[in-house]
């Protein structure tokens, strides 16, 4: 994680150029542009470059990654990454400890910020080279929203079989299951992506990548602000989100449950 630099973090975003606030964010969202969401100062206090993952066009995947410069991310919603039977890379580093005692003592345990990370596999689509090009990171993001899609309209146990036929592992694709429960069980930038695309009627599946400034620190929110305005971005705080999931009557999709059973 950066280090974070905080000079501006307890200050609150202007108005944005194009509306300001939550709405102006789902209307963004939903015509594929990117949002900066601020998860909070009592959590990491970064910004996150948020946009749906369908969008992930080569052009857009080196925006993210010049504008932004952290890891290219992709958000993973709670049913799916059930079906698909995907599971945390900390779950299995742990189950390989017996074999290889290292992992016991590498293992990242509790982060400062959090209970546990959202990370899960690193992927590359199957149909890509080295994976690592910004055309071959598009087709693997891309991909991920549209097996994701597919397993919300009909999911299957095969999905699992699909997610395995489509991609490879190791790659260079970093995935994040969302938390089962969603905001209410973490409050990560994994799960305020996704319940910010479901708020606009979208997959909660986005590509999300830290933004750094100059000085390699995590980029302030005063910096962030100018972004924003410059670009023409909403920023967002991640308590709107939240505010905006704990007072709709239509919850977004994430199961409190145990994974479902099909067939």
């Amino acid at each position: 994680m950066a280090t974070k630099s905080r000079s501006a973090s307890g200050s609150h975003p202007p108005p944005s150029p194009i509306g300001g606030g939550l709405q102006a964010a789902i209307d963004q969202v939903r015509g594929g542009g990117l949002v900066l969401l601020y998860d909070g100062d009592d959590r990491e206090g970064e910004i996150d470059l948020v946009a749906p993952a369908g969008v992930a066009t080569p052009q857009l995947v080196r925006r993210m990654r010049t504008d932004a410069g952290g890891m290219l991310c992709v958000t993973i919603p709670p049913s799916v990454h059930l079906a698909w039977g995907l599971p945390l890379a900390e779950d299995l580093l742990a189950s390989a400890a017996t074999q290889h005692p290292l992992l016991r003592n590498v293992i990242a345990g509790k982060p400062a910020y959090d209970a546990r990370s959202a990370f899960s596999l690193f992927v590359n689509a199957r149909t890509t080279f080295t994976g690592i090009t910004d055309a071959d990171r598009s087709t693997t993001i891309q991909a991920l929203a549209s097996l994701v899609e597919e397993t919300l309209e009909s999911p299957s146990p095969r999905m699992g079989e699909r997610f395995a036929q489509t991609f490879r592992a190791p790659g260079h694709v970093a995935l994040l299951n969302c938390a089962i429960g969603g905001l209410a069980a973490r409050r990560g930038h994994t799960e305020l992506t996704a319940t910010l695309l479901e708020l606009g009627g979208l997959p909660g599946c986005g590509m999300i990548c830290e933004m750094l400034g100059d000085d390699g620190a995590a980029l302030d929110k005063a910096a962030g602000f100018k972004y924003a305005a410059r670009h023409g971005l909403p920023f967002l705080e991640g308590a709107e989100v939240l505010s905006a999931w704990q007072n709709t009557s239509r919850k977004p999709e994430h199961p409190l449950t145990a994974p479902p059973r099909f067939g």
